[in-house]
């Protein structure tokens, strides 16, 4: 959606305020917009570096289990 498209992504546009975004296209996942709450959660919201240790890990179990899966 481009924010000409209606009134009050214009008007918001218009003020120039750097803390207002326009986010939207297609997600990397099928079917998902890039807009839709989860996408901007878990790739455009900023993290602190405990959740980034806790997804680091995570990332590491989910590793591990597949490959043992494959065993």
């Amino acid at each position: 959606m481009d924010p000409e498209t209606n009134d009050i992504t214009r008007a918001l546009a218009a003020l120039g305020d750097p803390r207002i975004w326009f986010i939207w296209g297609d997600s990397k996942e099928a079917g998902k917009k890039a807009h839709y709450f989860d996408g901007v959660v878990n790739h455009l919201m900023p993290t602190s570096a405990d959740q980034k240790i806790d997804q680091t890990i995570e990332k590491a179990l989910q590793t591990l289990l597949a490959k043992q899966q494959d065993i």
